[in-house]
């Protein structure tokens, strides 16, 4: 446990001084309160003034004594080579190692022993003891012996410390080049930046390796081609998890890259590839698709518009491909060419990454790469592209097709079980994860999430894309197990991550969709509308993934502010937008759609008191609760778990607004089993609400009181108001409430 201590007051201070001088009596006190503030706090200083009050008897202090004057006093009289190690460990302003510190003040190993010395004097104290890392004992020493340098002399220590730190049998180029910029030795940073920037990429310091990149460019460095270094800086900043300044570089290495050959134009294209993955990714997609559309076409591979096209060249690939057996895992072991592997990544790349942006152009490259990997016979890629179109294929609501996509995990489990890569194993589990997400095992789901991302975690402790993709969707079984508390700290953490990276994509899983639960439950509707429009306008126009999670984001905002009509005029308004763009036909998706749209109507019927004789409105309360029930029986209809407990909350919702009391708390009683068994918490505690709200007496308002208890534990500042979200129409005044639950 680590305890902060902070520095003496003045009044500490002066009775720090007083009974360290017992011996040889306080100063008067004007004396020693200006002696306490010299200090400023510091223990060591103080003991260093009253060291040098002991040596000189207490005499009278000169006028204007400094610690410069009381470090002048404690330096006399110390030989050459302990005056010039002091020197080197006030330059170097980190623990060195006395080895080096030795050979950067011209001193043999016989002189080791002036390190004991200087520590038996409390100047210098050793860090490390098996390494015998030593430093100056406290940062105000530093600044003086620093402040006694004069520039010439500084910059000379700074280079012979940098000689030093490279001569050593474990050179350290680094901390070498940093001291060569001190000395303003310019043509020792070009000699020796690129090995320190390819040192700082091998021990992970990938900020630094990109800034000393960026200095090598700077100053000329020719011991590489401009575009290999310029890819390199790229990768570096990739790996430090900054996609979009990553994304240009790779776009100016490839307009630096030769083309004179056809080895030359492979790598540009390459490059090119890799710009778009990390404009995508960081949420850039308008430049990302630039780049990938260009690199296409020059492979002559490009991706099917409009959309449409993409889903049905999707599925006649897939339907092609479950007609053919899969060969036995054993035959997966053939090398690819490099010109093959360039081909495959590309599709793959970026496939990938539209997966939660584009999902038709993205089916299309999934089954792409699965017929390409099969007939490649790629181990790897047999694994990555088996369990990518399974989850493409978890999507579609066919019995056949949820058969196949559980022969390709068994398959790709199969494959991953022979000695494969982390990597490899990680995405395996991740997809089955995802697929589960689909198929509303949620539980299950965060599981296999978070196993990938420790897997790959472990493994790989670069930036990677799959990290901020797999946390996303185990952010979505988080919001629909109702762990509350759990979502919002990923979210939060995601979200700083975001932010201090640029990263528009982090952004935005964080900021539309399911995550934005964390918020509302935070009571802060109006920054989720805030941050919400804020996304979508780094979205591409057409409608996509990102539009339909804004639309939620709206409804439920909408919804736990009580704007009813709100919500159902942004349900009715958008409705041909998810019909056209075919999500209505996506598993859960559909079921999302249907169940935000019965909630709505719902909402906006318990507005609706009595109908006008004689009309029938569009939005009359038997039309709403009508087309409610008829969304109830679909979700029922397509038999995923969450669908159980979602249909008949709606029916008890709907029955509670037609007056149907009994029949209501029937359907609540029996949603809150099917929400448990589901394991969906959170709609459980709601399911129990509504009962104890409509049961009222003293066992109704124990249920109540329970299920605000169960919110209340997960950081749920409104109750009454995220009910209001999950369960429309229910009496604004529940039996068992404080009013301001």
């Amino acid at each position: 446990e680590h305890i902060a201590v902070g520095p003496l007051t003045d009044e500490q201070s002066v009775s720090v001084l007083g009974r360290l001088l017992e011996q040889v009596g306080t100063p008067p006190s004007t004396t020693a309160l200006r002696l306490a503030r010299a200090a400023e706090g510091s223990p060591y200083v103080l003991g260093e003034i009253a060291l040098y009050l002991r040596a000189t008897r207490g005499q009278a202090l000169p006028e204007g004594f400094s610690l410069g004057d009381l470090l002048e006093y404690r330096l006399q009289g110390l030989p050459d080579a302990a005056l010039r190690v002091i020197e080197i460990l006030a330059v170097a302003g980190s623990p060195l190692e006395q080895e080096v510190g030795l050979s950067a003040a011209g001193l043999g190993a016989e002189h080791r022993g002036v390190f004991t010395s200087l520590e038996r004097l409390s100047l210098v104290r050793t860090t490390d003891v098996s390494e015998r890392f030593a430093e100056l004992y406290h940062d105000r020493v530093r600044s003086e012996v620093l402040r006694r340098l004069a520039p010439s002399e500084r910059a000379a220590r700074h280079r012979a410390l940098a000689q030093a730190l490279l001569s050593m049998p474990r050179p350290n180029p680094l901390a070498a080049v940093d001291h060569f910029e001190a000395a303003g030795d310019e043509d020792s940073v070009r000699r020796h930046v690129l090995v320190a920037a390819n040192h700082a990429s091998k021990v992970l310091a990938f900020d630094r390796a990109a800034r000393l990149y960026e200095r090598a460019l700077a100053l000329g460095v020719s011991a590489l081609p401009e575009h290999e270094l310029r890819a390199r800086l790229a990768r570096a900043l990739a790996n430090a998890g900054r996609a979009r300044e990553a994304a240009v570089a790779y776009l100016c290495a490839a307009d630096a890259a030769p083309t004179d050959s056809r080895q030359g134009l492979e790598h540009r294209l390459g490059l090119m590839q890799r710009a778009a993955a990390q404009f995508i990714q960081s949420g850039h997609y308008a430049a990302g698709s630039a780049a990938l559309h260009e690199e296409r076409e020059a492979r002559d591979g490009r991706f099917p518009r409009p959309r449409r096209g993409g889903l049905r060249q999707a599925m006649l690939r897939g339907v092609r491909h479950s007609a053919r057996p899969l060969r036995p895992p054993q035959t997966f072991c053939r090398e690819l060419r490099e010109r093959e592997r360039l081909r495959f990544d590309t599709v793959w790349s970026a496939g990938i990454r539209l997966a939660m942006i584009d999902y038709a152009a993205s089916s299309y490259a999934s089954a792409r790469c699965f017929a390409d990997a099969l007939a490649l016979r790629d181990r790897s890629r047999a694994m990555w592209a088996s369990a990518l179109e399974a989850i493409n294929l978890v999507t579609l609501p066919h019995a056949v097709f949820q058969r196949r996509a559980d022969r390709l995990f068994a398959f790709a489990e199969a494959l991953s079980e022979a000695g494969a890569e982390p990597y490899d194993r990680a995405f395996v589990l991740a997809a089955r994860g995802v697929a589960e997400c689909f198929r509303s095992n949620f539980r299950k789901s965060l599981s296999c999430l978070d196993g990938a991302i420790a897997l790959l975690r472990a493994s790989s402790p670069e930036a990677r894309f799959e990290f901020s993709l797999w946390q996303t969707w185990a952010m979505i079984a988080l919001s629909h197990l109702g762990e509350i508390r759990e979502l919002s700290a990923r979210a939060r953490a995601e979200r700083e991550r975001g932010e201090q990276c640029h990263d528009r994509f982090v952004l935005q899983m964080t900021d539309l969709g399911r995550p934005v639960l964390a918020l509302l439950a935070a009571g802060e509707p109006e920054l989720v509308m805030e941050r919400a429009e804020q996304a979508l306008s780094w979205a591409p126009s057409d409608y996509n993934t990102q539009h339909y999670w804004h639309f939620l984001s709206r409804v439920e905002c909408e919804l736990y502010r009580g704007n009813f009509e709100a919500a159902w005029t942004l349900v009715t308004t958008s409705w041909a937008l998810h019909e056209e763009n075919h999500f209505l036909r996506v598993v859960f998706a559909r079921d999302e759609l249907l169940h935000t749209r019965a909630r709505a109507a719902i909402g906006m019927a318990s507005t609706i008191r009595t109908a006008r004789p004689g009309r029938r409105r569009r939005n009359s309360r038997e039309r709403l609760l009508a087309e409610a029930r008829v969304c109830a029986r679909r979700i029922r209809e397509h038999g995923l778990p969450c669908g159980v407990g979602w249909s008949l909350m709606l029916e008890g919702l709907v029955n509670h607004l037609a007056g149907r009391s009994a029949a209501a708390r029937v359907a609540f009683r029996r949603a809150q089993c099917a929400f448990d068994e589901a394991g969906m918490q959170l709609y459980r505690e709601v399911s129990r609400y509504a009962l104890g709200t409509l049961e009222g007496g003293q066992p109704g308002a124990e249920k109540v009181r329970a299920a605000v208890r169960f919110m209340r534990a997960q950081g749920i500042v409104e109750p009454r108001a995220l009910v209001r979200v999950m369960a429309p129409g229910l009496p604004e005044r529940a039996s068992g409430l404080t009013a301001g639950a």
